[in-house]
């Protein structure tokens, strides 16, 4: 799925991409948001990825008119599927045909970083 967000003034086009998968795996945590699906849960954050780039978004939108360019957002299924799945399928889908952008930024959380802190990885 693909948000676009035009900014105000020219600039680049730059895409923010959070996965959105569950995984294949059964929940045993008991918790009371624990998955209602057998076989399938969020694991690893992704359910954390997907509200950080719908905040984002939310935001990005009420300064819709300070952007230099455009944003996409992308939330990208199927990432724990690669090769077959996830940004290669996107990409096949044509994702990129209209909006080409210069800087992709994937975030992912690292729960052993203490609080306050971040990490920055190329790829």
């Amino acid at each position: 799925m693909l948000g676009v967000i035009e900014g105000g003034k020219p600039g680049p086009v730059i895409g923010l991409r959070a996965d959105i998968d569950a995984l294949p795996i059964t929940e045993m945590s008991g918790e009371p948001f624990s998955s209602e699906k057998e076989g399938v849960m969020h694991a690893c954050g992704h359910d954390a990825h997907t509200a950080m780039l719908y905040g984002t978004a939310k935001n990005l939108l009420n300064r819709r008119e300070e952007i230099e360019g455009t944003i996409l957002l992308i939330f990208q299924p199927a990432e724990e599927q690669s090769p077959t799945g996830g940004s290669q399928r996107m990409i096949d889908d044509g994702v990129f045909d209209e909006y080409k952008p210069e800087v992709l930024i994937a975030q992912h959380v690292w729960p052993q970083l203490p609080p306050g802190e971040f990490g920055v990885m190329a790829a």
